[in-house]
């Protein structure tokens, strides 16, 4: 039965996604090793009046009436109340270009990029368009159970040369190091088990990486990382002379505001709507309308000239932050090989785990209260059987006579006796083993 209802539950599920609407698929915006830029394009990204929204499927309405469901992704839309909208985007970015997109907590980031990639609906008028391979970072990293180098190459053909470099500009090589002899074909386990945060985005970051994308749209990776790391990962990978996403257009979520003054373009979203669009220098000078929207801007403000404070304050240790990667595991110590033991456990390590349990005493009557509970419930099986052979006949257990049932009720108030005892008695005894 327990099986059974699982299998409903699941059925159930599985019939709700065989339900859900068919998408007409844009093959000209499906990302493809196989897809070249457009002659006349290295603008791989271009929105124009583009807005997009969540809501439940069931409360999309088109033209007045009930949608059904389907198509739900194309065509105008009334929103309901309960409706998120994020709105009105006007812009392109060439490659090598780095726009951030920075706002409050459930300010609508993350939709934009997931409107992007046509993974939620847009309204009526809204244009996208991709050209090229496009990368995807999420703020979850999807970690599959294999080994580390497979995760990285995600089925692509091993490239030497590009691949150690990945390895490098995502700080990955010192992390290798400690996973012993195997190093990068370790199996990392299911979902990333044996890796820490900061690891699996890194390791989502070298994914992005190696597959090397046209446009590559990182939804706020940066936010795993410590502060070293993360000024280290943005230099060497996104953004910077030499960096390994200077040929690739770069959309980058991220709450380190910091790095606003050295992208090329700041998006600014507050509550659903773009707020702003330009660069730091524009940024710096830039007054809204609305109090929330200023309030917001400030803090980006406050949040890079802290930095550049801080930077003035400590130019002499700066000087040594292109080592950062190799030291951060040995001199600052963030990730220390941790030492094992391996072979079976000594009787001394068993004695201690004696002696902090409880002692002899604590070790006695846990081996008598187990006892007598298992002889309980043998001896309750074997009451059982011997119940069951006196249906039309005494019997006798150890010396001790017992009527036939057929007697009637007074006889099987005999057995229920014996029973009752034994089940009391193992009851009992596993409430006293626990609570000892």
């Amino acid at each position: 039965m327990a099986e059974m209802v699982q299998a409903l539950s699941a059925i159930a599920r599985i019939n709700s996604f065989f339900e859900r609407e068919t998408r007409d698929v844009d093959f000209s915006l499906v990302p493809s090793n196989n897809v070249a830029l457009s002659e006349s394009s290295d603008i791989p990204l271009i929105l124009s009046r583009a807005a997009f929204f969540l809501q439940p499927a069931d409360e999309c309405v088109r033209n007045g009436q009930d949608n059904g469901k389907k198509n739900i992704h194309k065509g105008s839309f009334e929103l309901s109340a309960a409706s998120f909208k994020v709105s009105t985007f006007d812009f392109s970015i060439r490659k090598g270009e780095v726009i951030a997109i920075c706002g409050p907590v459930g300010s609508g980031k993350s939709t934009l990029i997931h409107g992007i990639l046509d993974e939620v609906p847009s309204i009526e008028g809204t244009e996208v368009s991709r050209y090229g391979r496009t990368a995807f970072v999420p703020q979850t990293p999807f970690i599959l159970n294999t080994t580390l180098r497979e995760n990285i190459l995600f089925g692509l053909p091993f490239e030497s040369s590009v691949y150690e470099r990945v390895l490098d500009v995502c700080c990955l090589r010192q992390d290798i190091q400690q996973l012993g002899e195997s190093k990068d074909h370790t199996e990392i386990g299911e979902r990333g088990v044996t890796l820490s945060g900061g690891q699996k985005q890194r390791v989502s970051l070298a994914r992005a990486a190696y597959a090397r994308p046209d446009l590559v749209l990182l939804d706020d990776p940066l936010s795993a990382l410590d502060a070293g790391t993360a000024k280290l990962v943005f230099e060497r990978l996104i953004k910077s002379t030499g960096s390994y996403f200077s040929d690739t257009a770069v959309v980058l979520v991220t709450h380190a505001s910091h790095f606003l003054n050295r992208v090329d373009k700041a998006l600014i979203i507050v509550g659903g709507k773009n707020e702003f669009y330009g660069s730091w220098n524009d940024l710096a000078i830039y007054q809204a309308n609305d109090f929330e929207t200023n309030v917001a801007i400030d803090f980006l403000r406050t949040s890079v000239q802290e930095v550049a404070s801080e930077s003035t304050d400590s130019a002499d240790q700066n000087k040594d932050e292109k080592l950062l990667c190799k030291q951060v595991d040995v001199k600052d110590t963030l990730m220390a090989a941790e030492e094992r033991e391996h072979g079976l456990s000594s009787l001394s390590v068993w004695l201690l785990w004696f002696k902090r349990a409880g002692g002899f005493y604590f070790i006695f009557f846990q081996v008598l209260f187990m006892g007598i509970d298992r002889f309980s419930y043998v001896a309750t099986e074997y009451w059982l059987a011997r119940w069951t052979q006196s249906a039309d006949k005494p019997i006798s257990v150890f010396g001790v006579s017992f009527p036939s049932q057929e007697e009637g009720r007074t006889a099987q108030f005999d057995y229920l006796k014996v029973y009752s005892s034994l089940v009391l008695v193992s009851v009992s005894t596993t409430i006293l083993r626990y609570a000892y």
